[in-house]
C-alpha cells in the first residue's frame, strides 16, 4: 500500500502513474478511504484494512488529506477509463466506492466537491526508503519511481512524463 505523490495536482498525479499503478492504486485508495471512514464510525464500503499503515494515518489526519486522496482516486478512475476503457465508458469496479466516500466532518452534502488545494492538508507521508525522503514529497516519490519502479514505467495512450523522459526511461504504448 502506498500513495505515489507524483504531482501536487491530483489530475497530473494520476496521469503520471504508470499503467501498473493506475490499475493497482484505485482499489488501494478505495481501501484507505473506507478504512478512514470505518475508523471514524461510518460503516462504509470495504472492511478496514491496514488501519495503522502510515498512508491510512495520513488520510485520517485532516479532511484536506482525505479529500485530496479521494480526488486522486477519482482521477485515477478517469485515467483507467482513458487508458483501458471501451466505447461506452468502462469504469473501474472501485469507482463508486471512491465517489461516495467522504470524511466524517464534511458530511454527505459536501463530499462531491472537487478539491484541488484542500484546506487543512498536511504534508503527504513518504512511504519510501530513507535515502529518498526529503522536504519535497513530489521529488521523493519521483526519485523513488525512477529508481525502484524503472522496470514497469509503461504508459498506454499517454505520453511518458517529461521528468521520466529526462532520465531516458519509460515506454509509450
Amino acid at each position: 500500500m502506498n500513495i505515489f505523490i507524483l504531482d501536487k495536482d491530483p489530475e497530473l498525479c494520476a496521469q503520471y502513474h504508470c499503467d501498473k499503478h493506475v490499475l493497482k492504486q484505485i482499489p488501494d485508495i478505495a481501501k484507505i478511504l473506507c478504512t478512514v471512514m470505518r475508523e471514524s464510525g461510518i460503516p462504509y464500503g470495504y472492511t478496514s484494512s491496514n488501519k495503522n499503515h502510515p498512508c491510512v494515518k495520513w488520510a485520517q489526519t485532516a479532511d484536506g488529506n482525505f479529500m485530496w486522496l479521494r480526488e486522486l482516486g477519482l482521477e485515477l478512475c478517469r485515467e483507467y477509463s482513458y487508458r483501458y476503457g471501451k466505447s461506452g465508458g468502462s469504469k473501474h469496479a472501485s469507482e463508486h466506492i471512491i465517489l461516495d466516500s467522504y470524511p466524517k466532518n464534511l458530511g454527505d452534502k459536501n463530499h462531491r466537491a472537487k478539491v484541488r488545494e484542500p484546506v487543512g492538508m498536511t504534508p503527504p507521508v513518504q512511504c519510501v526508503p530513507a535515502h529518498f525522503k526529503c522536504n519535497d514529497p513530489v521529488k521523493a516519490y519521483r526519485d523513488y519511481y525512477l529508481t525502484e519502479k524503472a522496470d514497469i514505467l509503461a504508459y498506454t495512450k499517454r505520453n511518458v512524463p517529461g521528468w521520466v523522459v529526462e532520465m531516458g526511461m519509460g515506454e509509450h504504448k
